[in-house]
């Protein structure tokens, strides 16, 4: 079993290692390996829009999803949006991948995406994600701004 810190959430002990799914190899993968890892402890479970998409049935959300089915309440779930575009800017928003993210109905929508791709009713938490440089930051910040 693997040691914990001595933070909890929602009264679930946070291990030493969380799982960052971005590198799951397909939808068997996390089925696999999602239980087994909270089973044993790593029980924090990092996932975003953009992670592996190749559509919007194959994707890292909806591996996910079918990796958590029957152990929800065992799992921390976070996922995340952008008001960054990836790399060193901020772009035209991209809905599918949760980038460039620029109001609060685009982040909206982003978030309602994940969920549906998840099959859960709601996150854990949800993180503001690749945020570079101080004008992608404060991006999310300006009045009428996704946060």
């Amino acid at each position: 079993m693997m040691k914990t810190t001595k933070f909890t959430f929602n009264n679930k002990k946070l291990g030493l290692l969380s799982i960052g799914c971005m590198r799951f190899g397909g939808r068997e993968h996390a089925r696999e390996l999602i239980p087994y890892c909270a089973e044993n402890g790593a029980v924090f479970l990092d996932t975003s829009p953009m992670y592996s998409f190749k559509s919007e049935q194959e994707n890292n959300e909806t591996w996910v999803g079918g990796g958590i089915k029957g152990i929800r309440d065992k799992v921390i779930l976070s996922a995340k949006c952008s008001p960054g575009n990836g790399g060193d800017g901020i772009g035209d928003f991209n809905k599918a991948h949760g980038f460039s993210v620029q109001t609060a109905d685009q982040v909206r929508s982003v978030i309602e995406q994940s969920l549906k791709r998840l099959e859960v009713d709601c996150f854990d938490v949800y993180q503001l994600w690749t945020c570079s440089d101080m004008p992608v930051y404060k991006s999310a910040f300006k009045k009428g701004g996704w946060m």
